[in-house]
């Protein structure tokens, strides 16, 4: 089961960036309520950022761990909404 997560959120996008192709990623429930949370996020080359607010033993029930990373190769339209994501989300 995965979830089409936005990077960007919803409520504080442009209708272009509703709908944006890039704007977007494929994530279990668990990885797409943390990212929405602001408890994980990527790298431009998909590797998993995970914040000090989540704590090992929370990180390790969820399935999170460090060496995760997005099996679909990011295009460069991605990084525009995953430096948004790090800078205004991410904790």
């Amino acid at each position: 089961m995965l979830i089409a997560s936005h990077i960007k959120p919803w409520k504080g996008a442009a209708l272009k960036e509703r709908l944006g192709i890039y704007n977007g990623l494929l994530l279990s429930p668990a990885l797409d309520k943390c990212f929405d949370k602001g408890y994980i996020s990527f790298d431009d080359k998909g590797k998993i950022l995970i914040s000090e607010r989540l704590t090992v033993v929370d990180a390790s029930a969820l399935g999170i761990r460090s060496d995760m990373h997005l099996r679909r190769t990011l295009e460069p339209g991605h990084t525009e909404y995953l430096a948004f994501h790090r800078e205004h989300i991410f904790k």
